[in-house]
């Protein structure tokens, strides 16, 4: 996975412990990742690239919120800084 996205293993354990990527274990405990979860993966990587926080990347992608929201609501945090 890390080498297929460019994202570093830590990466990719920490947004399993919060619940952004969510892989099958491997009857020996390892993560296991299948085709929609690297293009997850590589959606997580683009919006953190547009600046979005992890609480704004997961509602989108739980579809509480739509990427123009998420955008919206930063650009306005941001200003307000």
């Amino acid at each position: 996975m890390a080498a297929l996205t460019g994202v570093p293993v830590r990466t990719i354990r920490f947004y399993c412990d919060e619940g952004i990527l969510e892989p099958a274990r491997s009857a020996g405990g390892h993560r296991r990742f299948d085709p929609p979860a690297v293009d997850r993966l590589r959606l997580v990587r683009r919006l953190r690239g547009l600046g979005l926080g992890l609480p704004a990347i997961a509602a989108v992608l739980a579809g509480d919120r739509s990427l123009g929201e998420a955008v919206a609501a930063e650009r306005a945090a941001l200003e307000a800084e």
